[in-house]
C-alpha cells in the first residue's frame, strides 16, 4: 500500500503544481514554452499518476485478500494451520 500512497501523493502534488501554472501564469511569455500549456500537461500527468496509485491499491487488495501467495499456489484446506507471516 505504501507505493500506491506515494503515487497518489506525487500525482496530487503534480496536479496542484500544474493548476498553479495554468491559473497564474497567463501573462508570462517565454520564447520556448507557454507556461499555462505546461500546466495543463502537468495536470494530465498528475491525474495519470493518481490513477496508477489507485490501480495499485485496488490490485493489491484483490490479490488473495492481501496475502503474498502466488496465483499458482495450491489452495489451503480449512483445517490447515495458518502459515507464519
Amino acid at each position: 500500500m505504501r507505493r500506491a500512497a506515494e503515487h497518489c501523493a506525487t500525482g496530487a502534488g503534480t496536479v496542484l503544481g500544474g493548476l498553479a501554472l495554468w491559473r497564474w501564469t497567463q501573462e508570462v511569455e517565454l520564447p520556448v514554452i507557454s507556461l499555462p500549456k505546461a500546466g495543463v500537461v502537468l495536470m494530465v500527468l498528475g491525474g495519470a499518476e493518481i490513477l496508477l496509485g489507485l490501480y495499485r491499491a485496488v490490485r493489491r487488495e484483490n490479490l488473495s485478500g492481501g496475502s503474498r501467495r502466488g496465483k499458482d499456489a495450491a489452495p489451503r484446506d480449512p483445517g490447515d494451520p495458518p502459515s507464519p507471516a
